[in-house]
C-alpha cells in the first residue's frame, strides 16, 4: 500500500459512512488498467465493495478513450454495485480527436439526493479538420448524449449492465459504443478478440480477472462475454468468510480500527479484511 493510499481511502470512507454522505472518487489511472498494479486494484476493489453504498460514482482518465468500467459484487456476480466513467481526454494521444466530457449529477434536491451519474455528453473536435484550417478555432460539436445514444435511463450501475449484456449479443450496439471509444476517429478494425477484451475490460476489476475472462468460452449463440463470470458463488465456508467481509457494519470498521497499530503477533483488522500486511507489499 505505498504511501498508505489504501488505508487513508477506508478511513475517509468510513467517515463519510458515519456522516450519512455520498462519494465521487476522481483519480487518474483507472483500477484495473494495465498500468495499474494488480494487487492495487484488487484491494481498491474490496474497499468499494465494503463502500459501494457510499461511493456512487468513479472518474479517471489516463487511457485516452471513452469508456466506462463496471464494479460487480464478489459473492453476486452478476449485481453491478459501482460504475468507472474514463476519459474523454483533450490530448489527442494518437490518432484520436480531442474530446471532453459533461456529466449530470443528481445533486440539486437537497438531502433527497443521490449523487449518482444520470446521464453525460462528450464533445469533441475533428483534429483533422482543425489542422487543414489553423488560422479558425477548432469547430466544438456534441458527438453523443449517453441516455440517447444507448437506450438508457441514466447511468447507474444497473443501466449500464444492461448495454453490457446488449453489446455482448449484438454486434450493432457494440459497433455505436466502439465508434465513440475512439471518439469518431479513423477507427481500426476490431474482430472478435478484440470485442470480447473491451468487454472483458468493462466487467472485470483488476487484470488478473480479465485474462481469466478472456481465457474463458470463446463466443456461444452469438454472446461474446462468458456467462460464468456473472455467476453466483455457491455458498461455502470460504463464501461465508468472504461475504462476511464485504458485509461488515461501521462498528467492525471504525476509523478507531483502522488506525490503531497492530501488535506483533496479531494483524489489524484493516489487514485482515483487505490482505495481509505482505499481500499490500509489506
Amino acid at each position: 500500500d505505498p504511501s498508505g493510499q489504501l488505508r487513508w481511502l477506508a478511513t475517509e470512507l468510513q467517515k463519510s459512512e458515519d456522516l450519512d454522505q455520498k462519494v465521487h472518487i476522481l483519480g487518474h489511472v483507472p483500477p484495473g488498467q494495465e498500468d495499474c498494479w494488480n494487487v492495487w486494484s484488487k484491494n481498491f476493489y474490496q474497499i468499494i465493495t465494503r463502500y459501494s453504498s457510499t461511493v456512487t460514482a468513479q472518474f479517471y482518465g489516463h487511457t485516452h478513450y471513452d469508456e466506462f468500467k463496471l464494479f460487480y459484487h464478489p459473492i453476486e456476480k452478476g449485481r453491478p454495485i459501482s460504475s468507472l466513467f474514463i476519459g474523454a481526454s483533450l490530448t489527442p494521444y494518437t490518432n484520436l480527436n480531442p474530446g471532453y466530457k459533461i456529466f449530470s449529477i443528481d445533486g440539486a434536491r437537497g438531502q433527497e439526493s443521490t449523487y449518482h451519474v444520470l446521464d453525460h455528453e462528450t464533445w469533441i473536435y475533428n483534429l483533422t479538420e482543425a489542422n487543414m484550417t489553423p488560422e479558425l478555432p477548432p469547430r466544438w460539436f456534441r458527438l453523443y448524449r449517453a441516455t440517447e445514444a444507448y437506450r438508457l435511463p441514466n447511468m447507474l450501475p444497473q443501466s449500464l449492465n444492461t448495454l453490457v449484456h446488449r453489446m455482448s449479443s449484438n454486434i450493432s450496439e457494440f459497433n455505436l459504443y466502439y465508434r465513440y471509444y475512439y471518439k469518431a476517429t479513423d477507427i481500426p478494425t476490431c474482430d472478435a478478440v478484440c470485442r470480447k477484451r473491451i468487454l472483458c475490460n468493462i466487467v472485470t476489476p483488476y487484470q488478473k480477472q480479465q485474462t481469466e475472462c478472456m481465457h474463458l468460452q470463446t463466443e456461444v449463440d452469438g454472446i461474446v462475454l462468458p456467462m460464468r463470470i456473472f455467476e453466483t458463488k455457491r455458498p461455502s465456508s470460504d463464501t461465508k468468510s468472504s461475504e462476511e467481509q464485504v458485509s461488515m457494519d461501521s462498528r467492525q470498521l471504525s476509523l478507531r480500527n483502522f488506525t490503531s497499530q497492530p501488535s506483533e503477533n496479531q494483524p489489524s483488522l484493516f489487514d485482515r479484511i483487505f490482505g495481509t500486511r505482505s499481500y499490500l507489499f509489506g
